[in-house]
């Protein structure tokens, strides 16, 4: 019987890198090819000393790829969410995640469990870790949340916590059959100036 696959690296907690380092590289990029690739992803599973549950949960963390003369660099950094600051130091409001429920004292007992679920307050639920993508000249980190975040290209800072539905106010609901059809087998590629994003599905 073959042995499951060790899936454990995927729920490992990271270092953010914000200064560029040289990517180790297999193979030959050409010499046209220039310009930046940045993705999105969970990258600290952890609030306070409390693992999360759900791989959803991790706190977003940037990746900057920036290819030029053949060669590539890589920095990252986390998304300067009020999630991700809990998680670092877990204060006195309930945290929630996709399928995590933090409360202020993970140690309490099930009573006082129960009312911190109701009564106490709570973190933003403002983490995004899914995706990037440009709108109006900017570049903007996002998950399925009313919350995106502007973020730097060059730096991968964070620079302002944007309401989607206050910002960009109009219809909302995405007709997702039709998108299919425009998307190539298995990934939507799109490129504008030297900024390219990818969603993969599968």
């Amino acid at each position: 019987m073959a042995a499951e696959p060790d899936h454990s690296r995927l729920f490992q907690t990271i270092d953010e890198h914000p200064e560029p380092i040289s990517a180790e590289m297999k193979g030959n990029l050409p010499s046209w090819l220039t310009g930046t690739l940045i993705r999105n992803g969970p990258g600290r599973f952890e609030c306070g000393d409390t693992p999360f549950n759900h791989w959803f949960d991790g706190q977003g963390l940037l990746h900057r790829f920036h290819i030029q003369n053949g060669h590539v660099t890589y920095s990252s950094k986390f998304v300067r969410s009020d999630c991700y600051a809990d998680s670092l130091n877990h204060g006195e409001s309930n945290h929630l995640e996709f399928g995590s429920f933090i409360p202020p004292d993970p140690c309490q007992n099930i009573f006082s469990r129960f009312f911190s679920r109701f009564w106490a307050s709570e973190v933003p639920m403002d983490n995004t870790l899914v995706n990037v993508f440009p709108m109006k000249d900017k570049i903007y980190a996002t998950s399925e949340i009313n919350f995106i975040f502007e973020i730097n290209p060059d730096t991968l800072d964070t620079l302002k916590r944007v309401n989607f539905t206050e910002e960009f106010p109009g219809k909302e609901d995405i007709a997702i059959s039709k998108c299919f059809n425009a998307i190539c087998s298995g990934f939507c590629l799109f490129l504008i100036d030297n900024f390219v994003s990818i969603i993969f599905h599968p």
